[in-house]
């Protein structure tokens, strides 16, 4: 039981390693044309535009949009920046399945809430996971 202890001990560490390696934020850019770039915003989360068309103009971006034809666009992208949110909460419960799994003291009905919850968590990361690249995929090819 120990030893089932430690694993789950051991990637709640890696799980929040990876969160930190993965939230970090990017280098702040200068006002160039490589501010202009749509690939991550705020936390390496895509900017909404990120599937239109910016370009620098007077030492600013400038997003071209066309109303009717890229309001499906920028709803990929929001879409793409919830989905993520929903990645970063499934983390979230990962950790705080293995600390209710640590903390349960060899209690079984403590031990068993905790394995659900790590379960469950990781269903739902990999749904999360594989709906963002999937939104990825199809927003790109419009």
């Amino acid at each position: 039981m120990i030893m089932r202890k430690l694993c789950v001990a051991g990637l709640t560490v890696l799980v929040i390693f990876l969160t930190v390696v993965v939230v970090a934020p990017g280098n702040v850019q200068a006002a160039t044309a490589s501010a202009c770039d749509t690939s991550s915003g705020f936390l390496g989360f895509p900017t909404w535009y990120k599937y239109l068309d910016p370009v620098f103009i007077n030492g600013e971006c400038e997003i071209d949009f066309n109303f009717p034809s890229d309001i499906g666009l920028i709803l990929a992208a929001i879409v793409e920046i919830l989905l993520r949110v929903a990645t970063m909460v499934a983390i979230g419960f990962i950790v705080w399945g293995g600390l209710q799994y640590i903390m349960s003291q060899d209690e079984p009905e403590k031990t068993k809430n905790a394995l659900g919850t790590i379960i469950n968590a990781l269903i739902g990361l990999v749904i999360a996971v594989a709906a963002t690249g999937i939104v990825t995929f199809l927003a790109g090819r419009f």
